[in-house]
């Protein structure tokens, strides 16, 4: 009787292990619509460019955010939410020629 409630309780346990393993969020890998990281190299906009000060890093970091943010949309798409929100938090208050 003692074997038949250890062996129960084995199933038991590995029955929830695999719920808990099949139910776990799935790390996917994000979606870019660039392509490849180096072809940002002379694809970056001169606006944003001019929105960054010239920091071409600084310009890549925000827009592999804006992709992992908002996955699927354009490239334009990327650039142009990029220099919005640096203009909305108000870094962009040279590029705007204030």
């Amino acid at each position: 009787m003692n074997q038949l409630i250890a062996l129960a309780l084995v199933i038991a346990a590995g029955f929830i292990l695999y719920r808990l393993w099949r139910d776990r969020p799935q790390k996917s890998a994000p979606h870019r619509s660039w392509k490849d990281k180096s072809s940002w190299k002379g694809k970056i906009s001169g606006r944003l460019l001019q929105a960054v000060k010239g920091d071409r890093a600084l310009a890549k970091r925000l827009l592999e955010n804006a992709i992992l943010k908002h996955p699927g949309k354009s490239n334009s798409w990327y650039t142009e939410k990029v220099i919005y929100d640096i203009e909305r938090d108000g870094a962009g208050t040279a590029f705007r020629g204030r």
